[in-house]
């Protein structure tokens, strides 16, 4: 009996601690405003560039957001402004 009970706590535990774990599921990513900003905060660390201006290349001339960093690594490689490879 004592056996039972100890394998009844045990399994009450662990689905307890199942449960609380898959709750703090983190993707990455935060959304605010309907918008990725941590995406575009990483993009704006890589590059070395601030983040309102990725949000600013974002809205201006629409980019996707998929487009973004190609846009960014090839203004670095060229040392111009990402505006001139949209251009």
């Amino acid at each position: 009996m004592k056996n039972v009970i100890a394998l009844l706590v045990v399994l009450t535990v662990l689905m307890v601690a199942g449960t609380a774990s898959a709750q703090n599921v983190s993707t990455g990513i935060s959304i605010a405003d309907g918008e990725l900003r941590s995406f575009y905060l990483a993009i704006g660390d890589y590059y070395r560039v601030p983040e309102p201006k990725v949000v600013h290349v974002k809205k201006h001339y629409r980019v996707r957001d998929e487009e973004l960093p190609v846009v960014f690594y090839l203004a670095s490689c060229a040392r111009v402004e990402p505006e001139v490879v949209i251009d």
